[in-house]
Parts: structure tokens; sequence; C-alpha cells
């Protein structure tokens, strides 16, 4: 959703080509977003199944989106049942690697959304990634995709632009303990179990005042850590008020999907403490604390080291890193309707849906 909200503007105002038709669902946020866009086609695609269910069908039987010879652009991960061009914008791991499936549920959506992929390769024209090594993990899980493979990396998601001024320190007295942030969906590569397997008679040693996740309370994988909140889906204003406070963002997750939380620390200029991975590193480098994400020793040394660092002064400086990302949602849309059209780098507008 909001990767949504930042590129779909910019897609519908980008001349690099030109959008013809939406298809989106019939209410919430998204149809809101697309309330002045006049000049296009807003097809709304009302699901009487459930989510899951209807997703299912429409890759796996032939449907009526987009039938003609316009090409489209798909932003969910797994390609339609149909003939038009298609371009697919990556963002789930679930297509690369079931290595953080340890649950029956997770396993088969892995195992589903691998079959639907290979049904319906050879209906896609080209797949925009995040990063190298996603499109390697890619490249390796279906060989016959790998010319297809464009990486397009993200910018700063737009609904935290108003954050205008970078963190230069804490906002604690870090003697009282560190204030950290997670802010994920609760998929098991998400990987909030390994808050599970702190003992409750050792949290209280652990330099933490407060770490808050973003799952509802209900959903709170470690409720015998009393410094642990789970506080449900925050608006963005909510959200850039809890990253005004953080002392660091605090990263479990195993996998790589489109990494949000990464490059909002980056750009709001917090510490981050995160999952040893490569996705992690690729975004960034040297200048976060990693940790073992099966390990809780290793998460608690990197917290500590965290507490050590920030109480000698230290304060990381993102600007190196974020020079990395794209300069804004507009180039992002630019080069991803280009990919789609089969236009390159440059060439005439074209016209396809969305």
């Amino acid at each position: 959703m909001r990767l949504a909200e930042s590129l779909l503007p910019a897609l519908v105002t980008s001349n690099a080509a030109r959008v013809s038709e939406l298809y989106l669902p019939p209410d919430g946020p998204l149809c809101r977003l697309a309330e002045p866009w006049k000049c296009i086609d807003i097809v709304r695609i009302r699901r009487r199944l459930p989510n899951a269910v209807s997703r299912f069908v429409e890759c796996v039987f032939p449907n009526a989106i987009s039938t003609g010879t316009e090409p489209l652009l798909v932003l969910g991960d797994l390609p339609l049942r149909n003939n038009s061009r298609q371009t697919l914008f990556v963002q789930t791991p679930h297509l690369v690697s079931s290595a953080s499936a340890q649950q029956w549920a997770a396993k088969f959506k892995f195992a589903v959304a691998r079959f639907v992929m290979k049904l319906n390769l050879d209906r896609v024209d080209a797949v925009v990634v995040q990063t190298e090594v996603m499109r390697r993990a890619m490249a390796s899980a279906y060989p016959a995709m790998a010319p297809k493979l464009h990486v397009v990396g993200q910018p700063v998601p737009q609904w935290l632009m108003p954050f205008r001024s970078t963190r230069t320190g804490t906002t604690h007295d870090l003697a009282e303990g560190l204030h950290l942030v997670y802010p994920a969906a609760g998929y098991p590569h998400k990987n909030h179990a390994l808050l599970s397997r702190i003992p409750s008679e050792e949290s209280a040693s652990w330099p933490v005042a407060s770490l808050t996740i973003t799952l509802e309370p209900a959903r709170n994988p470690a409720p015998q850590l009393v410094w642990l909140r789970a506080s449900g889906a925050l608006e963005p204003d909510a959200m850039i008020d809890l990253y005004r406070q953080a002392d660091a963002l605090l990263f479990l997750s195993l996998e790589e999907s489109y990494g949000f939380p990464l490059i909002e620390a980056m750009y709001v200029g917090i510490p981050i403490v995160c999952a040893d991975r490569p996705f992690a590193r690729v975004l960034c480098a040297d200048d976060a604390i990693y940790f073992d994400p099966q390990s809780v020793e290793s998460l608690r040394r990197a917290v500590d080291e965290l507490q050590r660092r920030l109480t000698a002064g230290w304060w990381p400086d993102w600007r190196e890193r974020l020079r990395q990302l794209p300069p804004s949602w507009q180039a992002v849309a630019d080069r991803v309707l280009r990919i789609a059209a089969g236009l390159g780098e440059s060439g005439p507008p074209a016209e396809f849906a969305n």
C-alpha cells in the first residue's frame, strides 16, 4: 500500500509513457488517491471471493483485465493469466526463498507463488526488482527470467517527505535505556518470533526502555517483555512522531521485500540495527550494526553495541548511502514505464494499462 501511494501518482504524471487505464479495488485509500485523475479510465475490480482466492483465480484462469494490445504493469508480484505484455513489479521474497517459512501457511504461500510464476512466466516481458541481490535470487530461481530482470531502486517514501530535519543525536537519557522501533507487518519472514525467545527473566537487563512494533496488541509476539509495545498500524503522522523520538531502527527481517524501513531510517538520520543479510548490506553498507537474525545472543550484543556507541557520542551519517538512491519517485516511475513500454532509457511516449 505504501509503495502504491508513492509510485502511482508519479506513474500517472510521467512523460515517459501515458497510463490509459488503472485497475483498482472499488474502495479504500488507493481509490481515494485516484479521484483527481480524470484523464485516466479507472476500472474498479470488485472481488467477491476472499482476496487470496481471487488473486489465485486471476493468475491461473484467463481473465478480462487488459486483454488489448497495451502493455500491462502489474504491481502485485505475480503475472496474470492473459495475453497482454506484462511487466511485474516484484516486492515479495516468497518468489525466491522459503528459508523463513517455518509455518505451514507460509510454506503453502511460497509453493503457490512459485507455481503461479512458473505457470505464467512465458507471459512476462520484464520484471522490476529493487536490488542486485534480488535480481540474482530471481535469476537463480527462474533461469528463463534472467534476461528480463531490471534493477530499479526506490527513493524515500512520499509520506515521509514532511520530515525535514535530519536527526543528529538521541533525544533521551541513554542511562534510562534505548527507544527502538520496528515497523513491519506480521509476516513470518519479518522475524518477530525472535523476540519471543528472549527470556522474561533476562529482559530487564537489556539496555532497552521501549521497543515499538507495528503489530496489533493481540498479535504481540513476546508479551513477557515489559519494554515491548505493539502499537498496531500507524498513520504517517504518528509514524513520523515515532521516528522523531526513536534512538534507532531495529530491523529483524530475514528476507528482502521493498525495504522502506531501512530507507526511512536513513532519511530520518537514526542508527540502524539489522539482520545480517545481503539485501541489508547493499542498502546500509558498513554503517549499520548487524546481528545474526536467528540468535538472541547476537541481537543482545548488537543492542549493547548500539548503546556503547551512542554513549561514546557516535551517530551515523547516511548521506552517502542516500546518494545511491534514485532522486525521486518520478525518476523511478519514468524508468519503470520505459521498461514496461519496451522503450529502454529513451523513446517516444506510449500507452499502457496499469
